[in-house]
């Protein structure tokens, strides 16, 4: 079965103009039946979403770089707060 940007952007939680930028570059497989349409095959939607999840070895969280600070930290420093999190729209 054959899947518009659309019902491929309901199934990934993005947004359809996402979809077709991904289209563009290649990032996912899909093709254009005419100039005008992009469609993908539901298949190759299934073996892209294994391979994320079979490849997903990065953490969510990354440390960041020597010598930069966190906008959190930054924040809490400017604050004068000790080993607390200062969120403005909580204060």
């Amino acid at each position: 079965m054959n899947l518009t940007p659309d019902e491929v952007a309901d199934r990934l939680h993005l947004k359809r103009a996402t979809i077709i930028r991904l289209f563009r570059k290649g990032d996912l497989p899909a093709f254009r039946p005419t100039s005008r349409k992009w469609l993908m095959r539901s298949e190759d939607l299934d073996e892209w979403e294994k391979a994320r999840i079979k490849n997903a070895t990065e953490p969510v969280l990354r440390p960041l770089p020597p010598g930069r600070v966190s906008s959190s930290l930054l924040r809490n420093s400017l604050h004068g707060g000790k080993n607390t999190l200062h969120f403005p729209a909580f204060a």
